[in-house]
């Protein structure tokens, strides 16, 4: 759903052209998708590929995504995300030498390894160590700085 005066004209507009040219914009094919969370819920493993790799630090939401939603996310971006999520706790690419090794890792692994990983997002969620990420630490920053500019202008 897209928000907004704009992304809802958006919307009805990819709504009209879809039914009189017969076309399904962004197809599925399980069919529509409502929410990447109920996607991911479904799911066992998330591929969690930054949009740019390299760079120490750079984590989006990706990788968090996959967490809430109860998968394991196989990550690639940045090299040094063991900094700051633990590495029991996501599938990082890099230490694979190609995708069929990769697949044959997650293909063949057993339940007891799976629900480890479970178990170690779970304890990183709930860790002091998961509180920069999170949406209360977020609104409290955003809190502070506008607190801080309404203070220096008295």
């Amino acid at each position: 759903m897209r928000y907004g005066k704009v992304g809802r004209a958006i919307t009805k507009l990819q709504g009209k052209l879809a039914h009189y040219a017969h076309y399904i914009f962004f197809p599925s094919y399980k069919g529509r998708v409502e929410t990447k969370s109920s996607v991911l819920k479904k799911s066992r493993f998330s591929i969690c590929y930054e949009n740019v790799t390299g760079f120490n630090g750079y984590i989006t939401e990706k990788i968090f995504d996959s967490f809430f939603s109860g998968c394991v996310p196989i990550y690639y971006g940045a090299p040094d995300i063991q900094d700051f999520i633990p590495e029991n706790c996501y599938i990082n690419k890099a230490h694979f030498s190609n995708y069929q090794e990769l697949y044959d890792y997650i293909n063949f692994m057993p339940e007891k390894e799976y629900i480890n990983y479970q178990n170690n997002i779970y304890a990183f969620l709930s860790s002091e160590q998961f509180k920069p990420f999170s949406s209360e630490y977020f609104a409290q920053c955003i809190a502070d700085v506008i607190k801080k500019d309404l203070e220096s202008e008295n």
